[in-house]
């Protein structure tokens, strides 16, 4: 230190004008490094963030849409357990007497697999689509059976057949309710 300052000492007036110029334009450089290198760390930072909320946003919306495409199954669900409560009910479904949508259910199964299970959030989400495909496809099932069989079904049978309607239907209607509980907590 005792020597930066004995050789500015010696200096002439103007070479110090000129150092302290040098110095002045080196600190300035060196600062302005400082403070870009602040604002690149600072935006990446940001642009983090900002991606994290994207992300965020990108998983409540998928969540939705798989929250309605549940809500529909549950109400679909709902619908056949509604309409072939009773073996009168199975009996005219099976005369047409009662008209019964029996594509109803493949819209709904189709529906379901068109959820790009790859990209959901969570593997739950995952978990109740598949659980959801089996069931619907498993009522499907029992739905043909009875009303392709309606006359030689007991009433063993029949109790069979609604307990697993009934089954069913709480199984959609537990899945729904469970997505839509994930989905208030993501939000």
């Amino acid at each position: 230190m005792d020597s930066l300052l004995e050789f500015f000492s010696r200096l002439e007036n103007g070479d110090k004008a000129g150092w302290l110029q040098a110095i002045g334009t080196i600190l300035a450089i060196l600062a302005s490094g400082w403070i870009a290198a602040w604002q690149a760390k600072s935006q990446y930072k940001n642009s983090l963030k900002l991606q994290d909320i994207q992300d965020q946003n990108k998983e409540i919306v998928l969540t939705k849409s798989v929250v309605e495409i549940f809500k529909n199954s549950a109400a679909r669900v709902r619908y056949v357990f509604d309409n072939l409560s009773t073996r009168q009910d199975v009996y005219d479904v099976a005369i047409k007497k009662k008209y019964y949508d029996f594509e109803g259910l493949n819209d709904v199964i189709e529906s379901l697999k068109q959820i790009p299970l790859k990209d959901l959030p969570s593997p739950m989400l995952v978990t109740a689509v598949m659980r959801l495909i089996s069931g619907i496809r498993q009522l499907g099932i029992q739905v043909d059976k009875a009303i392709a069989e309606h006359s030689r079904m007991n009433a063993s049978d029949y109790s069979g057949f609604f307990q697993a309607l009934l089954q069913i239907k709480d199984s959609t209607a537990m899945t729904y309710e469970e997505t839509k509980e994930y989905l208030d907590s993501l939000k």
